[in-house]
C-alpha cells in the first residue's frame, strides 16, 4: 500500500475527499509517514468514531502538533476520565469569564439580540461547515474493530473526514444557505465542523454556544459600521492547513 503523506501534504482539504471519490465512496485505507491509515465519512461513522470503545485519542498527533496547536495535556488529547475531569474543568472557566460580560451585554440589548440570536445561529452554522477548521481528525483504534464489512486492526490511524462530510452532496446541497439551518435542529453527527460527539462529555468544542451568544451581542455593534472592502484575493487555497482567504480579509474606512 502506497503512502500518501506526499500527497497530504499537497493536497490538504481536498487530499481525502479526492481519495473517496475514487474509491467510490467506500473507507479509504492509506499510509501516512508508514502508518497504517483508514478514512471514514458520514454520520454513522462519527457515532462510531466518538465511541470510546472504538477510538482513543491520545497518542495520536505527533509532538509538535500538540506543542504548537493545542498544547501539552490539552483536552483534545485526553481519553476517560481524564478527558472528562479536564473538559468540565474548561467548560466551567469559560462560562465564568464570558458569563458577566454576556450578562451586561443582554441586559442592555435584550430585545435585538433576541432578534438576531437566530440569524447568529444560522450563520455560523453555515459559516463552519463551508469553512472547517481542519481536514480530518485522527484517533488510534482501540482494538480489532469491524466497519462496514472490514477489518481495522488495533493501533491503525483512524480519520474522521470533516471537510468531506460537510461539503457532501448527499447531506449538504452545493450552496452556502445558512437558512437551511431555520426551525430544523442540527443534527451532531450531520453537521463536524470541529468535530462531533457530546460537547458536554465528548470531544466536540464546548464553546459553540458561547460563541453564538457571543457573536449575537457583537452583532448590534457589527450592524451598525459602515467600511469598504479593497479589491484583494479572497480565495482560499486548500493545500495550507488551516487555511484562511489569500489576503486575510482588509476593510477600509471603517466608520
Amino acid at each position: 500500500m502506497a503512502d500518501s503523506t506526499l500527497s497530504l501534504l499537497l493536497r490538504g482539504y481536498a487530499w481525502l475527499p479526492d481519495r473517496r471519490r475514487r474509491s467510490g465512496g467506500a473507507p479509504v485505507r492509506s499510509r501516512l509517514v508508514g502508518k497504517r491509515v483508514i478514512a471514514l465519512h458520514g454520520p454513522a461513522a462519527v457515532r462510531f468514531f466518538y465511541d470510546e470503545n472504538h477510538i482513543h485519542r491520545h497518542g495520536t498527533l505527533p509532538e509538535p502538533v500538540i506543542d504548537t496547536l493545542f498544547g501539552q495535556g490539552a483536552v483534545h488529547t485526553l481519553d476517560g476520565e481524564p478527558h472528562r475531569v479536564r473538559k468540565g474543568t474548561a467548560m466551567v472557566d469559560g462560562f465564568a469569564s464570558a458569563g458577566p460580560r454576556q450578562l451586561r451585554a443582554r441586559v442592555a440589548r435584550r430585545r435585538q439580540e433576541r432578534r438576531l440570536a437566530g440569524l447568529v445561529e444560522r450563520e455560523r452554522d453555515g459559516g463552519d461547515r463551508f469553512y472547517p477548521f481542519a481536514p480530518f481528525i485522527g484517533g488510534l483504534a482501540a482494538n480489532r474493530l469491524e466497519w462496514e464489512g472490514g477489518t481495522i486492526r488495533p493501533g491503525t490511524l483512524v480519520l474522521l473526514d470533516l471537510y468531506g462530510q460537510n461539503h457532501d452532496p448527499d447531506l449538504w446541497p452545493r450552496v452556502f444557505d445558512p437558512a437551511r439551518f431555520q426551525g430544523t435542529p442540527v443534527r451532531p453527527d450531520e453537521l463536524v465542523p470541529q468535530g462531533g460527539g457530546d460537547p458536554t462529555t465528548g470531544h466536540r468544542c464546548p464553546g459553540e454556544d458561547i460563541t453564538v451568544a457571543l457573536l449575537s451581542t457583537l452583532a448590534v455593534l457589527l450592524s451598525g459600521l459602515a467600511y469598504r472592502v479593497p479589491e484583494q484575493d479572497l480565495s482560499i487555497p486548500l493545500h495550507r492547513v488551516p487555511t484562511a482567504p489569500r489576503s486575510g480579509f482588509v476593510i477600509e474606512d471603517v466608520r
